[in-house]
């Protein structure tokens, strides 16, 4: 983990305001969720609009984010 702190530390900061703490999470894990999305689809254009949804949605819910869940639970959820 580097010195930004843990992803749910990231969303609750992200959820406060703080516009970095989501760049710090969309670089930690945007590889990983285009890869779980690009495995599920046929289509790569499929994939690519389903990998801009994932952000969108989260950036729509992260007033709601919850530490009930590990963030990378949240983001495929």
């Amino acid at each position: 983990m580097n010195d930004h702190g843990t992803d749910q530390k990231l969303m609750q900061r992200y959820a406060a305001g703080d516009a970095k703490a989501f760049e710090w999470l969309h670089a930690r894990h945007k590889g990983g969720v285009y890869r779980d999305i690009r495995d599920q689809c046929a289509v790569a254009a499929t994939a690519d609009e389903s990998f801009q949804d994932v952000w969108v949605n989260l950036v729509t819910a992260r007033e709601r984010y919850s530490l009930q869940a590990k963030f990378t639970t949240y983001r495929t959820g």
